[in-house]
């Protein structure tokens, strides 16, 4: 072997680590802990001679994560993601102006999941017919104008969980048409009011999803819901589910759209050493999906209505010593 060719391998492997090191430092604020932004097709076309090692170095270097942590618990943590959600009529500007500012100053990339609930006193039924319509074309103005005021790029995922319809949200409907027709219009007009905008198609991950899909210029991320809540198992399952059987199934169904993946919303209960075993188990099994690049945590208790009576209120929130970057393995 000639002493060019012996150095070949070397060359191609540091250029796999240079140059996203490179691109973070030329985008600057677009580029957080984690995140790519940017150079994925370049570090593609420049590791691609090394194979398999190259989709290694590509995840290694793109899964992210982050958490909604409405108490602010784990923002001194190495997170990427910064996660809110706003009901789009009524609230707080100068709040969530300040909270993604604050995300964004932080190091991070701020996440907004758009809840589209409808005005006092009108009828949830007829709610996405009316958004498609453009009867909240002034709801959508104001929040897209308050992410475009932060001038850093931001996820945006509206009117999530919709394929789960339960009475929970009223955008989750059995007429997938015109929820995608609403999503849509949505998106449309955000899109001439707001820049760097990162939209996220959010579904829990049920087989019904399919019918709900937008299409691909209408996501540029598609993400999912992973709770392991070990009382609901036990009673539908006969077992307490690993994060990998929860999420390999999701996966499936979500990948064949060929847009990166995230979890959107991850949450365990149950003890604290039951928390620590089914989080490290999952970390190991992040690497396996090669579309997945984010995974979010949702550190909070969750809602009395989204669950039966009978089921304790699941509470997702970690422990400190767990709720770190390190439960990922990284």
């Amino acid at each position: 072997m000639t002493p060019r060719r012996a150095l070949l391998p070397f060359l191609v492997a540091l250029a796999c680590f240079v140059l996203p090191l490179a691109a973070v430092a030329r985008h600057g604020r677009d580029a957080v802990s984690g995140i790519t932004w940017g150079y994925e097709e370049e570090l593609l076309r420049v590791c691609a001679p090394m194979g398999a090692l190259c989709d290694v170095l590509q995840q290694r270097l793109s899964v992210s994560l982050g958490s909604y942590s409405p108490d602010g618990f784990g923002r001194g943590e190495r997170l990427a993601i910064e996660h809110y959600y706003v009901r789009w009529t009524g609230y707080d500007r100068a709040l969530l102006r300040h909270q993604l500012s604050a995300a964004a100053d932080r190091g991070r990339w701020p996440m907004l999941t758009v809840e589209p609930w409808p005005e006092p006193g009108v009828d949830a039924k007829d709610l996405l017919v009316r958004i498609a319509a453009g009867a909240y074309d002034s709801a959508i103005a104001q929040v897209c104008a308050d992410v475009r005021g932060l001038g850093a790029p931001v996820f945006v995922r509206w009117g999530h969980e919709m394929e789960f319809v339960t009475g929970r949200y009223p955008w989750a409907q059995a007429d997938p048409q015109v929820y995608v027709a609403a999503y849509r219009h949505f998106v449309d007009r955000c899109r001439l009011l707001a820049d760097r905008v990162f939209y996220v198609w959010s579904p829990v991950g049920n087989k019904e999803l399919a019918a709900y899909w937008p299409g691909r210029p209408y996501a540029d991320y598609v993400g999912v819901s992973v709770y392991g809540f070990p009382e609901w198992d036990l009673d539908h399952h006969g077992r307490v589910r690993s994060f990998d059987e929860i999420f390999a199934e999701k996966y499936e169904r979500v990948r064949g759209y060929d847009r990166p993946v995230m979890i959107a919303e991850l949450g365990v209960t149950g003890s604290r050493d039951h928390q620590a075993a089914w989080l490290r188990a999952a970390a190991r099994r992040f690497d396996r999906h090669a579309l997945l690049r984010s995974v979010v945590y949702f550190n909070a208790v969750d809602s009395r209505a989204a669950w039966p009576a009978h089921y304790r209120v699941p509470d997702w929130r970690l422990d400190r010593s767990l709720f770190s970057f390190r439960f990922a393995g990284r």
